[in-house]
């Protein structure tokens, strides 16, 4: 009995761990619900790494709702690769997805539009370890273009009720919206619904660069216009578990109760 029950055990334990690769090709950072310098910032960025394509496709969401000034929009990522050689991405991003708008003067959205194409660029730089890269709207220089916004307070009629003169008035779908969130329309016409609300951009490398091995860490997400990177940076050193982190821990869940029960059958 102990015997096919160890044998049980034994199986789904295997089975478990042969499920999952050790490498995720999906990897997630976030920063959680942070102040910074007085200002509430919330971001969150997800890594799709494509050996075959030899990109690497990012999510970049604001998760700030109702902001009140630019300094609470996203306008930089950087993150260290390692594990790629000389990763030099091409300049431009490519995959664009993501919705323009403006904030109009009472907080509605307006000239809410999608995209398909991008103010943000790519860069990137040799580092102790590995190559820092560099996807960017807000980039050395500074920029005022196309930076990522939270979603519209849904308590105030989808407005953004809380905006201050830093985000409203303008006439050129200033910023993108970058909520993650759906929506549809209500009486006050927020015009988001059906909208892409989940900003991807692609960055492509050359052909001669793997990424089947790579290391991303040290995400810095970079918030306002300022230059350098924006007005001030949050670092995510750390990545957030994956479901395929969760089947591993699960697998050495299974192997130990192996071991129990190996152990125990012994003993009799």
């Amino acid at each position: 009995m102990v015997g096919g029950m160890v044998g049980r055990l034994l199986v789904s334990a295997l089975v478990l761990s042969a499920a999952s690769p050790l490498r995720a090709n999906s990897i997630s950072f976030a920063t959680g619900p942070q102040l910074l310098s007085g200002w509430a910032e919330n971001a969150s960025a997800e890594f799709e790494i494509n050996n075959t394509t030899h990109s690497i496709t990012v999510c970049l969401l604001n998760l700030e709702f109702d902001p009140a000034n630019v300094n609470q929009a996203i306008g930089s990522l950087r993150f260290t690769l390692t594990g790629a050689g000389t990763p030099t991405p091409d300049a431009a991003p490519i995959g664009i997805s993501d919705t323009r708008l403006d904030i109009s003067n009472n907080g509605t959205p307006s000239n809410v539009s999608p995209e398909t194409t991008t103010v943000w660029q790519t860069a990137a730089s040799a580092q102790l370890t590995g190559w820092q890269v560099q996807l960017c709207t807000v980039c050395a220089g500074g920029g005022s273009d196309g930076l990522i916004i939270g979603g519209p307070n849904a308590l105030s009629g989808g407005k953004y009720a809380s905006a201050d003169a830093t985000l409203k008035g303008g006439s050129t779908a200033q910023w993108i919206i970058g909520s993650g969130l759906v929506y549809s329309g209500n009486a006050n016409a927020n015009k988001l619904g059906g909208k892409d609300t989940s900003p991807t951009f692609t960055i492509q490398f050359q052909p001669t660069v793997s990424l089947t091995n790579v290391t991303i860490t040290n995400v810095i997400f970079g918030f306002g216009e300022d230059p350098n990177y924006g007005w001030n940076f949050i670092e995510a050193p750390v990545e957030t578990p994956e479901p395929d982190t969760i089947v591993l821990y699960s697998a050495g869940i299974g192997f130990m109760i192996v071991a129990m029960v190996l152990r125990r059958s012994h003993r009799r």
